[in-house]
């Protein structure tokens, strides 16, 4: 009795009936890559000795104000600049308004 190969091709949405799996698979690998987003609202320098007596309800001055441009970076480079927009209901989102250059580009 012997085992039955898998076909090498599979049929997948927006692809043809002649595409192999590792086509498919090379073309959304992508997908599983993990990137880390962080918004920089603002900065503030602070001593030692501040940070160390901030507790609950404490409010750190940021060196930036209310309608100044965030900075968006994915796996700490930046990436981006935007707004601050208030989403539905009371969640926070960036409205980019400025794409930076690659610097991995000539």
């Amino acid at each position: 009795m012997g085992i039955a190969a898998a076909p090498k091709s599979v049929a997948h949405a927006g692809k043809g009936w002649g595409d192999t799996m590792s086509d498919i698979d090379d073309e959304f690998a992508v997908n599983d890559v993990v990137v880390e987003i962080v918004v920089v609202l603002g900065a503030s320098t602070m001593r030692l000795n501040q940070i160390l007596q901030l507790g609950r309800g404490a409010v750190v001055e940021l060196e930036s104000g209310p309608n100044d441009q965030v900075e968006v970076y994915a796996n700490d480079i930046l990436i981006a600049k935007g707004e601050v927009v208030i989403t539905g209901g009371d969640v926070l989102g960036v409205a980019v308004t400025e794409v930076l250059k690659s610097v991995y580009t000539n």
